[in-house]
């Protein structure tokens, strides 16, 4: 499993440094990489997702399942609250301390999140992975939003119309539309099924040659600059969460795929979009942008450790 792991990471690993390559070289500019990253949120992961569920889910399964959500909302409820104490300690300027309690909370469950798990497990690590996105989706682009917009001139409430419209995405109808089909027994067609499938497979390519692009148009070497704050982040999501995730798991009898799962998509860099929300509320970009890349290098790091260890450990 190790030996699959450091396999899977590495081809991660030149996927994105594809992407940073092709922006350096200015083959992929910013049209094209707006279009990676609409072409996979509005059309690759809902299909992924969508076809995962359909393919390996039944309804006994999805019914019993849902209250393993509970590990991953919980922790990024705490980490939440840790982050927000720990933002009031080191007396952050407003317009970081939102970034800071949001990145030290949730990290990328989508254009990161699933192209890993489908790398070390394949269909059957989607299924956990839902369980991650659905809390993670729901509480960054409400309470995470409103954490940041308080350290800019564009204020929001934690429920908007704009909040709404985030948080039931694509990727999310999607999984939605799989668990109906699921629920109701309905026999997809297979010229259907294919078409799916097809959509679906750019997906994981996509995803991490846009985040490689993203990390060299965010100014990579600008972006190497540590403080004590960048520091946390990276022990929120280098250790704390997957350490607490994986006791979470032992507390409640979890094993298997599932908690794999849980504790390596607590290892994964935060959000992608974070620099962009950042720069749309007028919070603190840079300082975003430096945690995306220093998460994002750690975690090619992180996740074949984790994956020893989840190997050897009961």
């Amino acid at each position: 499993m190790f030996w699959n792991s450091i396999q899977s990471v590495l081809i991660l690993m030149i996927l994105t440094g594809l992407g940073f390559a092709m922006s350096a070289a200015k083959i992929l500019g910013k049209p094209a990489l707006g279009f990676c990253s609409k072409a996979v949120f509005y059309v690759g992961a809902p299909c992924l997702l969508f076809l995962s569920i359909t393919n390996t889910m039944t309804k006994e399964l999805l019914l019993s399942s849902w209250t393993l959500m509970v590990i991953p909302t919980g922790t990024f409820a705490v980490f939440i609250i840790i982050g927000a104490i720990l933002a009031k300690i080191m007396k952050m300027p407003d317009s970081r301390s939102g970034i800071f309690i949001t990145n030290f909370a949730f990290s990328n469950t989508m254009f990161v999140g699933l192209p890993v798990a489908l790398a070390l497990y394949g269909d059957a690590g989607v299924l956990p992975t839902l369980f991650v996105f659905i809390p993670n989706t729901l509480l960054y682009w409400t309470v995470g939003i409103y954490f940041i917009a308080k350290g800019g001139p564009k204020k929001t409430g934690i429920f908007s119309l704009a909040t709404l419209r985030n948080v039931f995405s694509p990727p999310l109808i999607g999984s939605i539309l799989g668990i109906v089909v699921v629920l109701s027994g309905l026999q997809l067609p297979d010229f259907f099924k294919k078409t799916v499938e097809y959509c679906g497979d750019i997906t994981v390519p996509l995803s991490m040659i846009f985040t490689g692009a993203v990390m060299q148009q965010a100014g990579f070497k600008k972006g190497m600059r540590i403080d004590l704050a960048i520091g946390l982040i990276i022990l929120s999501h280098a250790i704390l969460m997957p350490v607490a995730r994986y006791f979470s798991c032992l507390w409640m009898n979890i094993t298997g795929v599932t908690r794999g799962i849980f504790v390596v998509q607590g290892a994964l860099p935060v959000m992608t979009s974070i620099a962009i929300v950042a720069d749309q509320y007028g919070a603190d970009t840079e300082y975003a942008t430096k945690n995306f890349i220093w998460t994002m290098l750690l975690s090619f790091a992180f996740i074949p450790l984790y994956m020893f260890l989840l190997g050897v450990l009961p």
